[in-house]
This record gives structure tokens, sequence and C-alpha cells, in this order.
């Protein structure tokens, strides 16, 4: 049976974690310190936890660079490595070690999308599909050759939580598929193209809205900034965060940003090219709540600028 050392950290990483260790032996999981969580207690990675459920050995080093796990790695020998969300670079030493064989599972169609939040992106970007692509990692920054990529469609239903789990699920089939046919898949690896693009790390300010833009994109942005770092804007001097809405076919003929209508259990609000319903909302300190629920006891002021 193949063995497989697993690195990986955050809950995309734990659905190719269990299914990898369904179908090969794992020999060792990486994955980083325990951090302070969850009102300051400290706590493991999703894949720490999972693999401790699973009785895996675990091993949260400084640095993967490092000559001590370099020999850990040289002991083990597996033949695979799989990388999903690690968050530590892989030196060149143990590139050139596995020869090709350490395998990172990218949530994006390689190589649009390269970075950090790939999912995010592609919802904020309006993308129409995305996918997973098993690279195998060289010295750039996902920047490997492609082994094998799956496809799946953007819904309008889909938040980058949803296509989060739909990806995660994707490429737990797709990394056991790619290993177990590998000579084939490395054979046949294709060089990434220079029509690349990145997926920036997200940062906090990114989700605010500005309503003079598109109904389409204030609408992708609520749903790919979804959860973190969430979209909000101002309201009567208060942020509001705006979890769930919908592009609204009214276009009022009032300025842009101004609540026109407050009704069927939505607010509506006036953008660059017509409107948009806000249809879960969240005040600061408050629960976040479906705008329909918040109306039975609450009010919204009509004709009052988001901002």
């Amino acid at each position: 049976m193949k063995r497989i050392i697993f690195m990986g950290t955050p809950d995309f990483a734990v659905p190719p974690l269990e299914t990898l260790n369904e179908n090969f032996e794992v020999s060792l999981v990486v994955s980083q310190k325990d951090k302070l969580r969850n009102r300051k207690k400290l706590l493991p990675t999703p894949v720490k936890q999972r693999a401790l459920e699973l009785g895996l050995e675990v091993v949260t080093p400084d640095s993967v660079k490092s000559d001590e796990f370099f020999e850990v790695v040289k002991e083990i020998n597996p033949d695979f490595i799989v990388v999903v969300a690690f968050g530590q670079i892989i030196d060149k030493r143990l590139i050139d070690f596995m020869k090709g064989k350490i395998l990172n599972i990218h949530a994006s169609i390689l190589p649009e999308l390269r970075g950090s939040a790939p999912i995010n992106w592609a919802i904020v970007n309006g993308l129409e599909k995305t996918g997973v692509s098993i690279m195998s990692i060289d010295v750039g920054l996902d920047t490997g050759d492609v082994l094998d990529i799956e496809e799946t469609e953007i819904l309008e239903s889909d938040n980058a939580e949803t296509l989060y789990e739909r990806l995660s699920k994707m490429g737990s089939k797709l990394i056991v598929k790619t290993i177990n046919d590998f000579e084939n898949k490395y054979k046949n690896r294709v060089k990434q193209g220079d029509n690349f693009s990145y997926a920036p790390m997200i940062k906090k300010e990114m989700g605010k809205l500005n309503f003079n833009d598109t109904s389409r994109n204030i609408f992708n942005k609520i749903r790919g900034f979804y959860n973190w770092p969430s979209t909000f804007c101002e309201y009567l001097g208060e942020n509001i965060k705006i979890h769930r809405a919908e592009i609204s076919k009214e276009n009022p003929n009032t300025s842009i940003g101004t609540i026109f209508k407050v009704s069927d259990g939505a607010i509506f609000v006036k953008t660059l090219d017509g409107s948009i319903k806000l249809l879960e909302i969240q005040f600061s300190g408050k629960k976040r709540v479906l705008v329909k629920d918040y109306l039975r006891g609450n009010s919204i002021k009509v004709g009052e600028i988001l901002r």
C-alpha cells in the first residue's frame, strides 16, 4: 500500500485527509501549531484534530524546511506527499527528494487564481465555473505542472461556504484518482501558461460594500466574502453586515445607496445599474437574522443612505 505524508491545516483539508486514509497508508500528518481560538482557548487545527481522532501520528514543525523535518521524511520515505492548504512553503531540497511526487490540491482551474483565496475570488470575480487542480509542487507559488483538473459550475445559490465544501469533496476524490494513475497522469502533465491570475489574501477591509457598483458585482461580493470577512456597510452611523442578498429587477430614480423600499422581508437598496435586495443582516454585537424576522420588532428607515 502506498505511503502518504499529508500536510494540511484548515477544514478544507479534512475530507482529503479522510479519503486518503481510507485508500492508502497515511504514515504522518503535518499541520500548523495549535493556536488561540474561541475565547482564547489553545486549540489544534482542524486537520490535527481529525488526524488524532483517526489515530494518525501528527507533527507540527516550526518549519518544514528544517533538517530535522527532512530527516523524518527521509526515514518514512513516502510514495507521495499530499499538500492541502498547509500554510508553509515547501523548499527545493524536499521537492528534489520527492522527484515530482509532492502533490497539491488547489481550489481553482490553474493557472487561474493562484494564491491563498481562490474560492472566494472565483465568486467575487463573477466566474461561471471553477474547479480543483492536482499540481506537482515546484519552487514557485502555485506554478507547478498540472496533472489533473475537475470543473464545477458556480451556481447563483453558491456562496464561499457551499463552494468550499463542494470543492473539498471534489479534491478528495480527484487526489485518489491521480495517485492511482500517477505514472500516466505525470507523463501527460501540463505546464501552466503565462495567462495566469491571482487570488490574494483577503483582508477585513475588503468586505466594505460600495453601492456605486453594479448589482451583479455587489451580489457576487456578498456571496464571495460570506462568513469571512463578511460584507458590511453603514446604516445611521452603525456598521451592519450583509450575509445574504438577491439582485432586484427594480431600478428607481433615486440616489445610489438609498433604501427605497422595505417589504416582502427585504431591504431594497439602489445600486449603480438597478437595485439589490438585502435578505439577511447583522448589526454590531447582535446575532445574524433574516430581514423578515428583524422587521417583526424593528424598523428600517426608507430614504436613508447606506454608506
